[in-house]
Protein backbone atom coordinates (compact mmCIF):
# COMPACT_ATOMS: atom_id res chain seq x y z
CA UNK A 1 0.00 0.00 0.00
CA UNK A 2 2.82 2.35 0.59
CA UNK A 3 1.74 5.97 1.15
CA UNK A 4 -2.00 5.41 0.09
CA UNK A 5 -2.20 4.17 3.65
CA UNK A 6 -0.70 7.41 4.97
CA UNK A 7 -2.75 9.54 7.53
CA UNK A 8 -0.39 11.89 8.87
CA UNK A 9 3.08 11.96 11.03
CA UNK A 10 2.05 10.56 14.81
CA UNK A 11 5.92 10.92 16.09
CA UNK A 12 9.02 12.18 15.06
CA UNK A 13 12.13 13.58 17.04
CA UNK A 14 15.92 14.22 15.80
CA UNK A 15 18.22 13.73 18.23
CA UNK A 16 22.62 13.40 19.20
CA UNK A 17 24.87 11.20 21.05
CA UNK A 18 24.94 13.19 23.91
CA UNK A 19 23.73 13.18 27.53
CA UNK A 20 21.37 16.51 26.36
CA UNK A 21 20.47 14.92 23.30
CA UNK A 22 19.33 18.37 21.42
CA UNK A 23 23.35 19.71 21.06
CA UNK A 24 26.26 18.41 19.85
CA UNK A 25 29.67 19.63 19.04
CA UNK A 26 32.01 19.39 15.88
CA UNK A 27 35.27 20.23 15.14
CA UNK A 28 35.57 22.52 11.93
CA UNK A 29 38.41 20.41 10.03
CA UNK A 30 36.67 18.34 7.59
CA UNK A 31 37.36 15.01 9.23
CA UNK A 32 35.37 15.03 12.57
CA UNK A 33 31.99 13.83 12.04
CA UNK A 34 28.85 13.97 14.92
CA UNK A 35 25.84 11.52 14.49
CA UNK A 36 22.40 12.54 14.45
CA UNK A 37 19.64 9.91 14.79
CA UNK A 38 16.17 10.35 13.34
CA UNK A 39 12.83 8.78 14.85
CA UNK A 40 9.47 8.93 13.44
CA UNK A 41 6.13 7.01 12.90
CA UNK A 42 3.06 7.29 11.05
CA UNK A 43 -0.83 7.03 11.72
CA UNK A 44 -1.95 4.90 9.25
CA UNK A 45 -5.29 4.45 7.47
CA UNK A 46 -5.30 0.72 7.98
CA UNK A 47 -3.50 -0.35 10.78
CA UNK A 48 -3.65 -4.07 9.65
CA UNK A 49 -1.96 -2.75 6.39
CA UNK A 50 2.02 -1.44 5.47
CA UNK A 51 2.74 2.03 5.12
CA UNK A 52 5.91 2.55 2.78
CA UNK A 53 9.44 0.50 3.16
CA UNK A 54 12.63 2.28 5.02
CA UNK A 55 13.51 3.57 1.51
CA UNK A 56 10.62 5.44 0.36
CA UNK A 57 10.77 7.48 3.86
CA UNK A 58 14.57 7.92 3.55
CA UNK A 59 13.94 9.25 -0.05
CA UNK A 60 11.96 12.30 1.13
CA UNK A 61 13.74 13.09 4.57
CA UNK A 62 16.11 16.07 4.84
CA UNK A 63 17.66 17.77 7.24
CA UNK A 64 17.51 21.14 6.95
CA UNK A 65 17.98 24.45 8.72
CA UNK A 66 16.08 25.39 12.12
CA UNK A 67 15.93 28.81 11.57
CA UNK A 68 15.11 29.35 7.87
CA UNK A 69 13.63 26.10 7.10
CA UNK A 70 16.24 26.16 3.78
CA UNK A 71 19.11 24.01 3.25
CA UNK A 72 22.16 23.35 5.42
CA UNK A 73 24.68 26.36 5.73
CA UNK A 74 27.42 25.18 7.55
CA UNK A 75 26.97 21.46 7.73
CA UNK A 76 27.33 18.64 5.41
CA UNK A 77 26.21 15.12 5.75
CA UNK A 78 28.88 12.61 4.34
CA UNK A 79 29.34 8.74 4.84
CA UNK A 80 30.60 7.39 8.48
CA UNK A 81 34.05 8.00 8.68
CA UNK A 82 36.83 7.15 11.22
CA UNK A 83 36.95 10.83 13.17
CA UNK A 84 33.27 10.19 14.99
CA UNK A 85 34.33 10.53 18.91
CA UNK A 86 32.16 12.55 20.78
CA UNK A 87 33.29 15.89 21.82
CA UNK A 88 32.78 17.47 25.28
CA UNK A 89 33.98 21.41 25.46
CA UNK A 90 34.22 20.85 29.06
CA UNK A 91 36.93 18.39 27.83
CA UNK A 92 35.82 15.64 30.22
CA UNK A 93 34.99 12.03 29.14
CA UNK A 94 31.36 12.33 27.36
CA UNK A 95 29.45 8.98 27.72
CA UNK A 96 27.60 9.87 24.49
CA UNK A 97 24.86 8.10 25.92
CA UNK A 98 22.17 10.52 24.49
CA UNK A 99 21.76 8.05 20.86
CA UNK A 100 19.62 5.13 22.60
CA UNK A 101 17.11 7.40 24.82
CA UNK A 102 14.53 6.98 21.96
CA UNK A 103 15.30 3.87 20.08
CA UNK A 104 12.96 1.37 20.20
CA UNK A 105 9.42 4.01 20.39
CA UNK A 106 9.39 4.60 16.42
CA UNK A 107 8.56 2.68 13.31
CA UNK A 108 11.84 3.89 11.12
CA UNK A 109 14.99 5.45 12.35
CA UNK A 110 18.15 6.62 10.23
CA UNK A 111 21.54 7.88 11.05
CA UNK A 112 23.14 10.57 9.67
CA UNK A 113 26.63 12.18 9.99
CA UNK A 114 27.63 15.44 9.41
CA UNK A 115 30.94 17.34 9.44
CA UNK A 116 32.36 21.12 8.38
CA UNK A 117 35.40 22.47 7.17
CA UNK A 118 36.86 26.01 5.98
CA UNK A 119 35.38 25.50 2.69
CA UNK A 120 31.41 25.72 3.71
CA UNK A 121 31.99 27.14 7.18
CA UNK A 122 35.55 29.62 7.36
CA UNK A 123 33.73 31.62 10.34
CA UNK A 124 33.39 28.43 12.40
CA UNK A 125 29.54 29.08 12.52
CA UNK A 126 26.98 26.79 14.72
CA UNK A 127 24.08 25.65 12.87
CA UNK A 128 20.41 24.30 14.12
CA UNK A 129 19.52 21.31 12.28
CA UNK A 130 15.74 20.36 11.80
CA UNK A 131 13.43 17.93 9.58
CA UNK A 132 11.32 17.99 6.81
CA UNK A 133 9.33 15.55 4.99
CA UNK A 134 7.86 16.07 1.38
CA UNK A 135 5.20 13.07 1.17
CA UNK A 136 1.85 12.24 -0.60
CA UNK A 137 -1.08 11.80 2.12
CA UNK A 138 -4.12 9.79 1.44
CA UNK A 139 -6.52 11.06 4.31
CA UNK A 140 -9.08 12.30 2.47
CA UNK A 141 -9.18 9.00 -0.08
CA UNK A 142 -7.03 11.25 -2.34
CA UNK A 143 -3.76 12.32 -2.44
CA UNK A 144 -2.32 15.38 -0.85
CA UNK A 145 1.08 16.54 -0.87
CA UNK A 146 2.09 17.12 2.51
CA UNK A 147 5.24 19.29 3.44
CA UNK A 148 6.17 18.90 6.93
CA UNK A 149 8.78 20.76 9.24
CA UNK A 150 9.74 20.33 11.99
CA UNK A 151 11.69 23.48 12.15
CA UNK A 152 11.35 27.19 13.90
CA UNK A 153 8.82 28.12 10.65
CA UNK A 154 7.26 25.19 9.92
CA UNK A 155 4.10 23.31 11.43
CA UNK A 156 4.95 20.33 12.71
CA UNK A 157 6.45 18.47 16.10
CA UNK A 158 9.28 21.47 16.77
CA UNK A 159 12.64 19.16 16.77
CA UNK A 160 16.30 20.05 16.23
CA UNK A 161 19.63 19.69 17.34
CA UNK A 162 22.20 22.27 17.65
CA UNK A 163 25.57 21.82 16.29
CA UNK A 164 27.77 24.07 18.15
CA UNK A 165 30.81 24.32 16.15
CA UNK A 166 34.71 24.62 16.89
CA UNK A 167 37.89 25.90 14.83
CA UNK A 168 40.71 22.62 14.44
CA UNK A 169 42.66 22.42 17.65
CA UNK A 170 46.48 23.11 16.54
CA UNK A 171 49.36 21.55 17.58
CA UNK A 172 52.89 22.77 18.13
CA UNK A 173 55.95 22.60 20.98
CA UNK A 174 55.80 23.08 24.36
CA UNK A 175 56.20 27.05 25.25
CA UNK A 176 53.68 28.40 22.86
CA UNK A 177 50.08 28.90 22.49
CA UNK A 178 49.30 25.63 21.17
CA UNK A 179 48.53 22.12 22.68
CA UNK A 180 51.93 20.90 22.70
CA UNK A 181 53.76 17.35 22.08
CA UNK A 182 55.73 15.48 23.77
CA UNK A 183 58.27 12.85 23.41
CA UNK A 184 59.74 10.95 26.70
CA UNK A 185 61.47 7.53 27.52
CA UNK A 186 58.57 4.99 28.61
CA UNK A 187 60.26 2.58 29.32
CA UNK A 188 63.93 1.78 29.96
CA UNK A 189 65.90 -1.53 28.91
CA UNK A 190 62.89 -3.34 27.42
CA UNK A 191 62.89 -6.85 26.72
CA UNK A 192 65.70 -7.58 24.33
CA UNK A 193 66.08 -11.01 22.09
CA UNK A 194 69.73 -10.79 20.33
CA UNK A 195 69.19 -13.30 17.23
CA UNK A 196 72.82 -12.49 15.71
CA UNK A 197 75.83 -10.62 16.72
CA UNK A 198 78.81 -10.51 14.68
CA UNK A 199 80.87 -8.10 16.88
CA UNK A 200 82.53 -8.06 20.28
CA UNK A 201 81.22 -5.59 22.03
CA UNK A 202 78.92 -5.34 25.32
CA UNK A 203 75.62 -3.82 26.72
CA UNK A 204 73.50 -3.72 23.90
CA UNK A 205 70.03 -2.64 25.40
CA UNK A 206 67.13 -0.63 24.08
CA UNK A 207 64.44 1.99 25.41
CA UNK A 208 61.17 2.66 24.40
CA UNK A 209 60.66 6.51 24.00
CA UNK A 210 56.84 7.63 23.02
CA UNK A 211 55.72 10.73 20.83
CA UNK A 212 52.50 11.99 22.49
CA UNK A 213 50.17 14.79 22.76
CA UNK A 214 50.54 16.28 26.24
CA UNK A 215 47.59 16.32 27.51
CA UNK A 216 45.31 14.63 29.40
CA UNK A 217 41.83 14.32 27.16
CA UNK A 218 43.25 14.51 23.31
CA UNK A 219 45.17 11.68 22.09
CA UNK A 220 46.42 10.58 18.46
CA UNK A 221 45.09 7.98 16.91
CA UNK A 222 46.10 7.87 13.99
CA UNK A 223 49.21 8.63 11.36
CA UNK A 224 49.87 8.27 8.04
CA UNK A 225 52.27 5.64 6.75
CA UNK A 226 50.82 3.69 10.63
CA UNK A 227 50.72 -0.25 9.96
CA UNK A 228 49.82 -3.60 11.97
CA UNK A 229 53.44 -4.77 13.76
CA UNK A 230 55.04 -7.25 11.33
CA UNK A 231 57.80 -9.50 10.90
CA UNK A 232 60.14 -6.79 8.66
CA UNK A 233 63.29 -6.30 9.65
CA UNK A 234 63.64 -2.20 10.35
CA UNK A 235 66.41 -0.11 9.55
CA UNK A 236 67.87 2.47 11.87
CA UNK A 237 66.25 6.11 11.47
CA UNK A 238 69.41 7.91 12.74
CA UNK A 239 72.97 6.06 14.05
CA UNK A 240 75.90 7.75 15.83
CA UNK A 241 79.17 7.13 17.26
CA UNK A 242 79.90 8.46 20.72
CA UNK A 243 83.74 8.34 22.49
CA UNK A 244 82.83 6.57 25.72
CA UNK A 245 86.35 6.23 27.37
CA UNK A 246 89.72 6.34 25.16
CA UNK A 247 89.54 2.80 23.69
CA UNK A 248 85.37 2.36 23.32
CA UNK A 249 82.81 3.98 21.67
CA UNK A 250 79.10 3.62 22.05
CA UNK A 251 76.79 2.42 19.34
CA UNK A 252 73.73 4.21 18.97
CA UNK A 253 70.67 3.82 16.83
CA UNK A 254 67.17 4.44 16.64
CA UNK A 255 64.09 3.18 14.91
CA UNK A 256 60.77 4.03 13.93
CA UNK A 257 57.97 0.77 13.71
CA UNK A 258 55.30 2.79 12.57
CA UNK A 259 52.95 0.94 14.33
CA UNK A 260 49.51 2.20 14.80
CA UNK A 261 48.80 3.90 17.76
CA UNK A 262 46.90 2.66 20.36
CA UNK A 263 47.63 0.48 23.44
CA UNK A 264 49.27 -3.09 22.00
CA UNK A 265 52.51 -5.40 22.75
CA UNK A 266 54.37 -6.60 20.01
CA UNK A 267 57.60 -7.47 18.62
CA UNK A 268 60.23 -5.56 16.55
CA UNK A 269 62.96 -6.76 14.27
CA UNK A 270 65.56 -4.15 14.53
CA UNK A 271 68.87 -4.18 12.09
CA UNK A 272 71.69 -2.13 14.47
CA UNK A 273 74.06 -0.55 12.21
CA UNK A 274 77.45 1.06 13.06
CA UNK A 275 76.85 3.41 9.67
CA UNK A 276 75.76 3.15 6.20
CA UNK A 277 76.76 0.81 3.66
CA UNK A 278 75.52 -2.61 2.72
CA UNK A 279 76.39 -5.89 4.44
CA UNK A 280 75.60 -7.80 7.70
CA UNK A 281 73.92 -5.86 10.37
CA UNK A 282 76.39 -5.73 13.47
CA UNK A 283 73.09 -6.99 15.58
CA UNK A 284 69.74 -8.46 14.80
CA UNK A 285 67.95 -8.43 17.61
CA UNK A 286 64.02 -8.42 18.46
CA UNK A 287 62.51 -5.49 20.90
CA UNK A 288 59.19 -6.37 22.60
CA UNK A 289 57.05 -3.16 22.88
CA UNK A 290 54.34 -2.51 25.43
CA UNK A 291 53.25 0.72 24.08
CA UNK A 292 50.40 2.63 25.14
CA UNK A 293 46.93 4.66 23.97
CA UNK A 294 47.75 7.38 22.11
CA UNK A 295 52.07 6.52 21.81
CA UNK A 296 53.59 6.88 18.55
CA UNK A 297 56.77 4.52 19.71
CA UNK A 298 60.27 5.03 19.08
CA UNK A 299 63.45 2.64 19.95
CA UNK A 300 66.58 3.81 21.13
CA UNK A 301 68.93 0.87 21.08
CA UNK A 302 73.15 1.40 22.11
CA UNK A 303 75.70 -1.41 22.29
CA UNK A 304 79.65 -0.46 23.52
CA UNK A 305 82.64 -0.96 20.87
CA UNK A 306 86.09 -0.72 21.17
CA UNK A 307 86.53 2.14 18.98
CA UNK A 308 88.13 2.03 15.72
CA UNK A 309 86.94 5.06 14.03
CA UNK A 310 85.07 3.53 11.10
CA UNK A 311 81.32 4.24 12.28
CA UNK A 312 79.49 7.10 10.49
CA UNK A 313 76.75 9.73 11.95
CA UNK A 314 73.44 9.96 9.98
CA UNK A 315 71.17 12.21 11.83
CA UNK A 316 68.17 10.67 9.45
CA UNK A 317 64.44 12.25 10.64
CA UNK A 318 60.97 11.22 10.30
CA UNK A 319 57.62 13.78 9.01
CA UNK A 320 54.32 12.45 11.08
CA UNK A 321 51.45 13.57 9.92
CA UNK A 322 49.19 12.82 12.71
CA UNK A 323 45.59 12.88 13.79
CA UNK A 324 43.98 13.06 17.02
CA UNK A 325 40.15 11.35 18.16
CA UNK A 326 38.47 13.97 16.37
CA UNK A 327 40.53 14.75 13.56
CA UNK A 328 42.51 17.41 14.15
CA UNK A 329 45.97 17.26 12.52
CA UNK A 330 49.81 18.22 12.81
CA UNK A 331 52.93 17.27 11.97
CA UNK A 332 56.34 16.65 13.47
CA UNK A 333 59.69 15.91 12.66
CA UNK A 334 61.54 13.49 14.97
CA UNK A 335 65.19 12.73 14.53
CA UNK A 336 68.35 12.17 16.69
CA UNK A 337 69.55 9.21 18.91
CA UNK A 338 67.72 9.04 21.75
CA UNK A 339 64.29 10.50 19.60
CA UNK A 340 63.43 14.49 19.84
CA UNK A 341 61.39 16.54 18.64
CA UNK A 342 63.01 19.09 16.01
CA UNK A 343 59.22 21.17 15.39
CA UNK A 344 55.49 20.66 15.57
CA UNK A 345 53.12 22.38 13.13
Amino acid sequence: MSWENVDSISNIKIWSEYSNSTQAHLFVNGRHQVLLTVGLSFTLLDAAQPGPDSDEVLSVLQLINNTDSGSLKYLAEVDKGQYNSVFDPSLQSSSGSGASVDNGIYDYTYSFYLQSDRSINVGGWSESVALRLDYISYRNKSPQTVVYETSRLGSGIKTNVQICCYPERLYGNHGGRRTALNIIERLNSVPVHVNHNQSSGSGFHSDLYALYIDDDYFKIIAFDGQHAADSTALEPLSYYMVKEKPEYDQIQNTHFPSVSPGKSSYDVEINFREGAGSGTPMIEATVSVDQQEGDISFIASYYDLQGDDSGQDHNGSVKIYFYDQFGNSGVALVNECPPEIVSVS
